[in-house]
């Protein structure tokens, strides 16, 4: 498991080790450099986090997308053992780079490389043909920086699953950000947020939302339930 800065210079220099192997292209930052075609351009029917892509609720697969909107934990465990689980990603349509955690109170150098390690951990997967999604989770330092060698006019993914909500309707970052990136889709997984969709409505940017596992497998329980007891009736 990953505990320590040191742990994660360790893991970010095998993936560059790899990479460079592979002959994947690098920014002057040392960002990877990602080309269109390296994305998901179909919308998929599902979002679901890795650790339940096995769940009853994936029906088909080759039309869910898998996602990292998960603990730190989670993440991490995916980044160590991103070369051992390629055959499993092979089976779905694509997947969401990791979402490890970035805070405001992180150094603004730590904040970029942890967004390095995200988007490097993206770059495995191309390298084994599995298509991305580009996860909009940045630091508070020029965030637009982090997508500077993310070609613009691919689809992107928002995960809203325990954020707060937007309460100031007048804070523009997301939405800054957003129309910065320039998506041919925005696809949110999670709960809803009112002052979110009234900025992007006034955008000419397509968004779909994508209801989070946990609500989903409720539902789906319930729905169990209920024809259970149809049929005894």
């Amino acid at each position: 498991m990953l505990r320590s800065i040191n742990d994660l210079i360790r893991i970010v220099d095998t993936y560059y080790d790899y990479l460079q192997k592979k002959n994947f292209q690098f920014d002057y930052r040392g960002f990877p450099v990602f080309e269109a075609d390296m994305f998901l351009n179909e919308e998929p029917e599902l979002v679901v986090p890795f650790a339940y892509r096995k769940n009853k609720i994936v029906i088909e697969p080759k039309r869910t997308l898998i996602c990292h909107f998960c603990n730190d934990e989670g993440n991490y465990r995916r980044i160590e053992n991103v070369f051992n689980d390629i055959n499993e990603y092979k089976k779905y349509i694509g997947s969401t780079i990791t979402d490890v955690s970035i805070t405001e109170d992180m150094d603004p150098e730590y904040q970029d490389y942890i967004s390095l390690l995200n988007q490097l951990f993206g770059a495995i997967l191309v390298t084994f043909n599995i298509k991305i999604v580009m996860n909009t989770r940045t630091g508070k330092f020029n965030p637009n920086n982090v997508f500077l060698s993310v070609p613009k006019g691919i689809m992107y993914i928002s995960g809203f699953l325990g954020c707060k909500k937007q309460e100031k309707p007048y804070d523009l970052s997301y939405i800054n950000k957003i129309i910065n990136c320039n998506p041919s889709k925005l696809l949110i997984y999670g709960k809803k947020d009112k002052n979110v969709n009234q900025l992007l409505d006034n955008t000419s940017i397509s968004y779909r939302y994508y209801t989070d596992f946990h609500s989903l497998s409720k539902s789906y329980v319930k729905q169990n339930i209920v024809r259970r007891m149809n049929y005894v009736r």
